[in-house]
């Protein structure tokens, strides 16, 4: 559909976009055209302010209508703000050791006594030994963080405009 947007005291441009377009849309395309910010536009249509999260047909705009593109100055305190926040990641360590193929060493020439009855000791049976060994696993972790700006929100815990609230932070 097409739209006329009469810009206060800077004549009128024509604006084609879909029946169901949000306002924001709307905005966004008069920025393209004009640069003007869109948090410094208003759309007024009969006497209205228009909500830029409703349609053109929530307010029953008709293909053709005209709408008024007020803009407002807006005034801003920029600041910068900071909090900590502690992350933690459980890390499962299963250990595990695989044996090799054993190696069997003899330890000097083998004594050769004749008979069968010479062998001292107990007769043959299991031993046993034991090897330990101490493992350190490596685990190379990236920490962070995927930031959405969302609604302006109340936030409860620590918070300050102090930098030094983040100082130890690399």
């Amino acid at each position: 559909m097409q739209l006329f947007i009469t810009i206060q005291g800077d004549g009128t441009i024509p604006l084609d976009v879909p029946p169901d377009s949000r306002i924001i849309n709307v905005k966004e395309r008069i920025f393209e055209i004009t640069q003007i910010p869109i948090i410094e536009q208003a759309l007024i249509f009969n006497g209205m302010i228009l909500a830029n999260n409703n349609t053109l047909l929530d307010y029953n705009i008709p293909n053709g209508a005209t709408l008024l593109l007020v803009i407002r100055s807006v005034a801003s305190c920029p600041t910068t703000a900071f909090q900590t926040v502690d992350l933690c990641v459980p890390i499962h360590v299963r250990p595990f050791a695989t044996t090799g193929p054993p190696i069997t060493r003899c330890c000097g020439s083998p004594t050769i006594t004749p008979g069968t009855n010479n062998c001292i000791g107990m007769p043959i049976a299991d031993c046993g030994f034991t090897v330990r060994q101490r493992i350190c696993v490596e685990v190379p972790i990236d920490f962070g963080t995927e930031t959405t700006p969302e609604e302006a929100r109340i936030l409860c815990g620590e918070a300050s405009n102090n930098p030094n609230l983040c100082a130890n932070c690399v």
